[in-house]
């Protein structure tokens, strides 16, 4: 994904605020970045906030972590809602 053409896509993604340089992702919204590296592709879960560079990106996620990645590198943009699923074992009190 050029970096034109995932400044495009953020900016009409729901949920997403623009800062200047950065697109902040809102909590309820989950977002998963995939980027190229070598022969493997590396995901970035959980971003919370992307910082667009004329050749570097910065992801950084709600756990704190930080992705520094040249701009040429990714290859796909996941979105979905982060809602919080219960899990039950079936017994009940």
């Amino acid at each position: 994904m050029a970096h034109l053409r995932l400044e495009n896509v953020l900016s009409e993604l729901p949920g997403v605020r623009k800062d200047g340089a950065a697109y902040l992702f809102s909590e309820e919204l989950d977002v998963t970045l995939y980027a190229s590296v070598g022969e493997e592709t590396l995901q970035v879960s959980r971003a919370s906030r992307i910082e667009l560079g004329p050749e570097v990106v910065v992801v950084l996620t709600h756990k704190g972590e930080r992705f520094y990645l040249p701009t040429d590198r990714f290859v796909a943009l996941k979105t979905g809602s982060a809602t919080k699923t219960s899990i039950s074992t079936g017994f009940r009190a």
